[in-house]
């Protein structure tokens, strides 16, 4: 059988995209064409990213970014050249709008989808613009791709619409991921040595250094943990604008002794830093998915997570993880404690663990496109 032509239209690659795009590639017969060379808030190592991939990078040149918002010219032309049977579009952009239009006025039979990563916090405190362009779209696009049944509840049960709703949550292939890790495992033990980890009960955060990651709520929920547990390291992996910040905050709790900040990482380099750790934490306060959230449970970490990540739905609770309110110091602090009750938690760092993940990806993958 022959396989349906996609095109993808998408703002930028990032690493948490790569697995998705390449089965999307194995999957039918695709082209990928890109906003922007990198991410607008934050840059990745593209050469690193491309050589992981099975397809072509094509770029939408011509155009101008706005308010966090890319605008591009020449989508009709491609679209027309390339006769695709599906259409992916970024995340209810403009753009979808042109090709709409596109379909109509060439009387087009193309699907149009949509990839939307909100979480439910995002999907409700919308923006007006998005919201009135998003109460637009679904009645008109052919499928959204949402990353949980809780937000596709709250679009069946508070909004008007006529498309059908999918959920592919931000995941990677746990095959070529685990292979990551194994090569990842000497750079790991070299981290626990280089930052005095033996016998430590570890905790790992990774992302932006800014303000809605919530850091600094964390930093004086782990007060009174150190307090109990001298033996408790934190890790703090990433860099942002609340670097400086931060590091005020570690030596005014006095915490300098506990806390560690090693800087940002990509890659294998990033990878090692989930096996030193046996609980992974993510406190955000705004948080659309948060792709570390899987990285960190298919490494075999614990996960404790704000309750307002879209990637909490990955979470069952006490069985791969908890979740929590992220503006609840002392409710952070006490499950920091309970989790340091479980010796399990901290065992085998630096080595190879288990998954904790209790969906697949290929499972997954495949309901999805059984239904684009």
């Amino acid at each position: 059988m022959n396989k349906k032509k996609l095109l993808v239209i998408h703002p930028a690659l990032a690493p948490y995209r790569v697995d998705f795009f390449n089965s999307l590639s194995e999957a039918f017969v695709a082209k990928y064409y890109f906003f922007n060379s990198n991410l607008m808030n934050q840059k990745f190592d593209q050469k690193q990213l491309q050589k992981q991939l099975n397809f072509k990078c094509n770029y939408l040149r011509k155009g101008l970014n706005f308010k966090g918002r890319s605008l591009r010219f020449g989508v009709t032309k491609i679209i027309l050249n390339n006769n695709p049977d599906i259409i992916i579009c970024p995340e209810y952009n403009p753009i979808i709008l042109l090709v709409l239009s596109t379909r109509f006025i060439f009387n087009k039979k193309f699907k149009i989808h949509t990839i939307c990563d909100d979480s439910l916090e995002s999907a409700i405190n919308v923006s007006f613009f998005k919201k009135h362009l998003r109460s637009f779209l679904l009645k008109r696009l052919d499928g959204v791709i949402l990353t949980n049944n809780t937000v596709k509840e709250y679009y069946l049960n508070k909004l008007e619409i006529k498309t059908n709703l999918l959920i592919f949550p931000i995941i990677r292939r746990e095959d070529k991921y685990i292979l990551q890790l194994k090569a990842s495992i000497e750079t790991s033990k070299k981290y626990i040595k280089q930052y005095n980890l033996e016998n430590k009960k570890t905790f790992l955060f990774v992302g932006r250094l800014v303000k809605i990651k919530n850091i600094e709520r964390l930093l004086e929920a782990f007060k009174p943990v150190v307090a109990n547990y001298n033996d408790v390291r934190l890790i703090i992996v990433g860099s942002g604008e609340e670097q400086s910040f931060i590091k005020e905050k570690i030596v005014s709790l006095n915490l300098e002794n506990n806390v560690v900040l090693p800087g940002r990482f990509e890659g294998t380099e990033l990878l090692a830093w989930y096996l030193t750790a046996g609980v992974f934490i993510l406190p955000s306060t705004s948080e659309v998915f948060g792709a570390v959230i899987n990285e960190a449970l298919l490494a075999g970490c614990y996960v404790l997570t704000s309750d307002l990540a879209g990637g909490a739905s990955l979470i069952r609770e006490n069985i791969n993880g908890n979740k929590f309110n992220p503006y609840d110091v002392n409710g952070i602090s006490n499950i920091i404690l309970t989790t340091l009750l479980n010796d399990n938690n901290f065992r085998d760092l630096g080595s190879f663990k288990k998954s904790r993940m209790n969906i697949t990806y290929k499972d997954t993958f495949n309901t999805l496109i059984e239904n684009l």
